[in-house]
This record gives structure tokens, sequence and C-alpha cells, in this order.
């Protein structure tokens, strides 16, 4: 099942989360894995703005993609996060742990 789309924008790679029923066994972390593999001074920047909610297993892939790609020296950033998605990452106090761009401020 697919559940991400990739744009490359120089040094920039863009992970379009799309909606899936089955987000959570999801590997971003795989994915970002990959990424690092592939070339060096990696920036990823997840998209989440058509992902309604994420859980507990996804938001744990997305700390451990964090950290692989920050010992690579590269750059981890959330955007597009909707209302729900924002609560989830304040209560959890990832909030502070994860860059967060939001589009609209800008």
């Amino acid at each position: 099942m697919v559940w991400f789309r990739i744009q490359e924008f120089g040094h920039t790679v863009i992970i379009n989360v799309l909606p899936s029923l089955d987000l959570e066994r999801s590997d971003i972390a795989r994915v970002v894995e990959f990424l690092i593999r592939r070339r060096t001074e990696t920036r990823v920047v997840v998209n989440l703005s058509l992902v309604q909610y994420i859980g507990s297993t996804f938001l744990d892939r997305l700390i451990i993609a964090k950290k692989k790609l920050a010992a690579a020296n590269g750059r981890f950033v959330l955007c597009g996060c909707n209302p729900v998605v924002e609560e989830i990452l304040r209560v959890t106090k990832l909030d502070g742990f994860f860059e967060i761009d939001d589009p609209a401020a800008h």
C-alpha cells in the first residue's frame, strides 16, 4: 500500500504522507534511512496536510526518523499539521522536539 509520495528540490526531499487506513504500519524511518544512504546533506520535510490523525506508532517512527537524520547531519521538518495533529504533538510534548513549519506563517 502506498502511503507517501516523494518530491525532490535540490537537497530537500518532501515526503507527502497520503491518507491511509493503515498509516500506523508505514515505516517512515526506513524511507529516511534510504534517503540518507542515497545522498548527503538531506533536509526532509514531512507534509502531514492530508493526514487527519497520527497514533503512537507513527509518532514513534517519526522520532526514530528524526534521530537518524540528525545523526547524518540532516534536518527533519514537519509541516501541514492540522489542529488535531498539532494537539497530539503538544500533549506528547513533541512540539518542542520536532521542527514544525507553518506555511501560513510565511
